[in-house]
C-alpha cells in the first residue's frame, strides 16, 4: 500500500507540473495570435483544435498504452508536449499553428487521461474520493501558478516558451522516480481508461480550467506586458502633454 501512495504522489506531482505549463501556454498563445492580427473568431477556431485533438486521440490511448506501456507513453507525451510548444515560436505563423496545436493538444490529452487513470487505479476504493479531491486541488494550484509565471517571463520572445517547455519537461522527474509504481494495463483491461475518464472527469475538465485561467490572465498580462521602451515612450508623451497644457 505504501508503494501505491508513492505512485499516487508522483502522478499528482506530474499532472500539477503539466497544469502549470498549460495555464502558462494558453493565454500566451492567445496573446501571440492577437499580435499576428488574428480576430477573436480566428483565435477561437485555433483553440477549438484542442478539443478536436482530444476527440480524435483519446479513444486510441488505452490500446496504445497497453502495447507500449503506460510509463513509456507518458514519457513520450511529455517530450512531445514540450517540443511541440517550442514549435509555436519556431514556426510563428497562424496557419502553422493549427497542426502544431493538434499535436500539442493530443499529447496533453494523453497525459491527463493516463495520469488520472494512474491515480484512480492505485487509490484504495475507500479513499478514492479524497485522493481525487487532492488531485483536483493540486491541478487548480497549477492552473493558478501558470499565469503568475507568465507575468514574470513576459509574453514575447523565447523566454516564456522556454519556461513553459521546461515546466513540461520537469514532469519527467516524478515519472522516473515512480517508474516502478505504474499500474499495469492489459489489452482488454477490466477497468478501462475510458471508464475513469467519465467516472471522474477531471482530465475532461482540465481544458475548461485552462480556459478560465486564460480569461483571468489576459487582462492582467496586457497591463504588465509593457517593455521599458514602451514605458519610456508613454512617459515622454505624458510629459509633452503636460508641457503643452
Amino acid at each position: 500500500q505504501r508503494e501505491d501512495y508513492e505512485g499516487i504522489i508522483a502522478a499528482i506531482a506530474l499532472v500539477s507540473l503539466v497544469g502549470i505549463g498549460l495555464s502558462l501556454s494558453i493565454p500566451l498563445l492567445s496573446l501571440e495570435m492577437e499580435r499576428m492580427g488574428a480576430s477573436g473568431a480566428q483565435i477561437g477556431l485555433n483553440t477549438a483544435v484542442a478539443g478536436l485533438a482530444s476527440i480524435v486521440t483519446i479513444p486510441f490511448v488505452p490500446r496504445l498504452a497497453a502495447r507500449v506501456g503506460i510509463g513509456r507513453l507518458i514519457a513520450a507525451a511529455i517530450i512531445v508536449t514540450a517540443l511541440s510548444f517550442l514549435g509555436f515560436q519556431l514556426f510563428f505563423s497562424y496557419a502553422a499553428w493549427f497542426p502544431i496545436r493538434f499535436v500539442f493538444s493530443a499529447a496533453l490529452g494523453t497525459l491527463f487521461v493516463l495520469s488520472e487513470y494512474w491515480i484512480a487505479a492505485k487509490a484504495p476504493p475507500e479513499r478514492r474520493g479524497m485522493i481525487m479531491g487532492i488531485y483536483a486541488t493540486s491541478l487548480s494550484i497549477g492552473f493558478a501558478a501558470g499565469p503568475a509565471l507568465l507575468a514574470l517571463t513576459g509574453t514575447s520572445g523565447w523566454l516564456p516558451y522556454l519556461a513553459s517547455a521546461t515546466v513540461y519537461g520537469l514532469a519527467l522527474v516524478p515519472l522516473m522516480l515512480a517508474r516502478h509504481r505504474l499500474p499495469v494495463l492489459d489489452e482488454a483491461p477490466k477497468h478501462s481508461i475510458t471508464r475513469y475518464l467519465f467516472a471522474v472527469p477531471l482530465a475532461t475538465g482540465a481544458g475548461f480550467g485552462a480556459g478560465v485561467a486564460s480569461g483571468q490572465a489576459r487582462p492582467y498580462l496586457r497591463r504588465h506586458d509593457e517593455t521599458p521602451r514602451d514605458a519610456g515612450r508613454k512617459s515622454a508623451r505624458s510629459a509633452r502633454a503636460a508641457h503643452q497644457d
